[in-house]
């Protein structure tokens, strides 16, 4: 098993992607950025070490909701969206395994989840995919995120993940794009950009699920133009992710958007085939920007709502 291999292994979900905040391990509510562990600076996946933690700058969005009694989303909030100050902080064994992952929001909202206190990190094997997704559930059963095994995926400048905390009780839900950012791209020329996306939904009933699809995003550099999408949207029977034994193909959240690029980063309304509409911010990762990542929200009547990342590198 090579480094990529074994970088991040307990992962995989399938032909559906997802994020990586993980909420607080037994209940862990926000706590402070002083609170994150000694980290060095994240470059490229292939160049961690064992045995190390590493910190990668990125872009979140989330909302809070309520539960009524007997769990289900009673009201969700607008979301809060932003363009930089989040991070995702990874600790790894000697083994290269994830142990403890740390997402903080670019609004200062922070949570984590700890194998070595009992927490769970481990594979998702659902439909496919092996390798491509670690699921992360507190002890308590009350916080879960997907976050993608990015070797797994062929990427090596970004990542992403999504979660949801406080289920049954009320918390959040969100997303977090993290990496490498580019300091420059292209001033001309296309570049068509494939992987997956991720996220969590809460349908009309207020009943939430995980849910992976496939990612496009053809940009215009020129033009300063991103045609994104996304298809084959497919929602899993759980939001706990050490819980996800089944997959449904939903079509009406597949999602699609004209975002328009201003430096480095890019954003705009997205819709999806069923009627929701939102907004996605996102940026390109890596020194040539070889790669790509954002997240977005999107809601419909009453409490419908979902929440993701996307990522994927140009071909």
């Amino acid at each position: 098993m090579n480094k990529s291999e074994k970088l991040l292994r307990i992962s995989a979900f399938a032909p559906i992607a997802m994020l990586l905040v993980l909420a607080g391990c037994k209940g862990t509510t926000a706590q402070s950025a002083a609170a994150l562990p000694s980290s060095t600076a994240f470059g490229q996946w292939s160049q961690i070490a064992p045995g190390t933690t590493v910190q990668a700058t990125g872009i979140s969005a989330h909302k809070t909701y309520a539960a009524g009694g007997d769990g289900s989303v009673q009201n969700i909030g607008g979301g809060i969206q932003g363009t930089g100050g989040a991070s995702f902080v990874g600790a790894y064994d000697n083994g290269l395994n994830l142990t403890i992952l740390t997402l903080q929001t670019a609004s200062g909202y922070t949570f984590t989840i700890d194998k070595t206190a009992g927490d769970t990190i481990a594979a998702v094997n659902v439909a496919g995919s092996p390798g491509a997704y670690i699921g992360a559930t507190s002890a308590n059963n009350r916080n879960s995120a997907l976050v993608t095994n990015s070797p797994a995926n062929g990427w090596d400048y970004q990542g992403f993940g999504v979660w949801m905390t406080g289920q049954g009780v009320g918390g959040t839900v969100g997303a977090i794009s993290y990496g490498n950012p580019s300091s420059a791209v292209p001033l001309a020329g296309t570049a068509n950009f494939s992987g997956n996306a991720a996220g969590v939904y809460t349908n009309a009933a207020g009943v939430s699920a995980m849910t992976t699809s496939n990612m496009y995003a053809n940009v215009d550099f020129g033009a300063l133009t991103v045609a994104f999408g996304t298809s084959g949207t497919m929602v899993g029977n759980s939001s706990l992710a050490k819980n996800i034994t089944a997959v449904s193909p939903n079509s009406s959240l597949d999602m699609s958007g004209t975002l328009a690029i201003s430096g480095t980063q890019f954003a705009g309304v997205v819709q999806t085939a069923g009627g929701m509409t939102g907004q996605s911010t996102g940026q390109f990762y890596g020194p040539a920007a070889q790669e790509i990542g954002g997240t977005f929200t999107v809601s419909g009547g009453g409490v419908q709502s979902l929440v993701g990342a996307y990522g994927g590198k140009a071909h």
